[in-house]
């Protein structure tokens, strides 16, 4: 016979707004890094400072590559609305 325990908490949710845009980079980053790292509030001081740094670290990482990412779907639409025949939206999309 087994005997299975599983134990769950449950996770907080956050919710965050933005008026009259889409979120930024940043905002999104730090969500993003708030879902992947978290720190005991009983693990030792050291080693909540040393991952304080880290998350700080990977934020920056990620805010890097997200708006590489940006910029690049940028570029990909750009050029189809090129190739659509629309070179002036194509520009105007590319200077945002």
């Amino acid at each position: 016979m087994f005997d299975i325990s599983v134990s769950m908490a449950a996770g907080k949710a956050e919710v965050i707004t933005s008026d009259g845009k889409g979120h930024s980079v940043e905002a999104l980053a730090e969500l993003a890094v708030k879902k992947i790292l978290s720190v005991s509030e009983n693990a030792p001081q050291p080693i909540r400072d040393q991952a304080q740094v880290f998350k700080k670290d990977l934020e920056t990482v990620i805010v890097y590559y997200m708006q590489m990412a940006v910029t690049e779907e940028k570029a990909t639409i750009a050029a189809k609305l090129r190739e659509a025949g629309y070179p002036e939206l194509a520009e105007n999309l590319r200077s945002l």
